[in-house]
């Protein structure tokens, strides 16, 4: 776990995972259809995850009365990893693979949003929320859109602007892994998550540790 980073953009270490494995859902209508692994959910909305690593997010009121039905199920609870509640009242089922922490930096350049160069509008809507969390969070602003953020990073030296994000690494149940920054979880997980992050970085400093790494 040495070199190990919380990826905010970008999972990585992703298992193939078998698309006909994968749960089918289904709108109310029956004319769309995706099949995707469950990684996430509140009381109003899901977090899927497809074959080619995009996350969607679908909306409960949406989905036909059989995936409700699903999601109210031992089926969909029955998991051996632990249910992480973040701020926001949604839950992760994962286990704590690693530590670790990354800069983010934010640019505007001429009509668009750069974030660790990429194009805002290029990222997946999840990441797109993320990026404009940590920002808020950072920030200690309430930006709601990308022209705010653009206006806001245009007020800062240079139009730019850097912060270094500490976070978890979280092995979902499909054996995918995903970075989250500690302030996406609610109080009580934070201080559990920190203070595991606190003894991480107390043995990468052991030289002990060191020597068998």
């Amino acid at each position: 776990m040495k070199n190990l980073l919380v990826v905010v953009f970008v999972v990585f270490l992703a298992s193939e995972v078998d698309a006909q494995k994968m749960r089918k859902w289904a709108d109310c209508t029956g004319n769309v259809e995706i099949a995707g692994d469950l990684i996430a959910r509140d009381d109003d909305s899901i977090v899927l995850q497809t074959r080619d690593k995009k996350l969607y997010i679908v909306e409960i009121d949406d989905l036909c009365d059989a995936d409700k039905e699903y999601l109210d199920s031992e089926a969909a609870a029955a998991t051996d990893k632990h249910s992480f509640q973040l701020r926001n009242g949604m839950k992760i089922e994962g286990t704590v693979v690693g530590y670790g922490k990354r800069e983010v930096t934010y640019r505007a350049r001429s009509n668009k949003v750069v974030v660790n160069d990429r194009s805002f509008q290029n990222l997946p809507e999840v990441y797109q929320k993320l990026a404009m969390a940590i920002a808020n969070e950072f920030g200690k602003q309430n930006l709601k859109t990308e022209k705010e953020l653009s206006d806001w990073l245009r007020k800062q030296s240079k139009r730019k602007t850097t912060f270094e994000v500490e976070g978890v690494m979280l092995e979902m149940a499909n054996g995918d892994q995903y970075g989250f920054p500690f302030f996406v979880f609610n109080a009580s997980e934070r201080t559990g998550l920190e203070n595991g992050y606190r003894k991480w970085e107390q043995a990468e400093a052991d030289p002990k540790y060191q020597k068998h790494n």
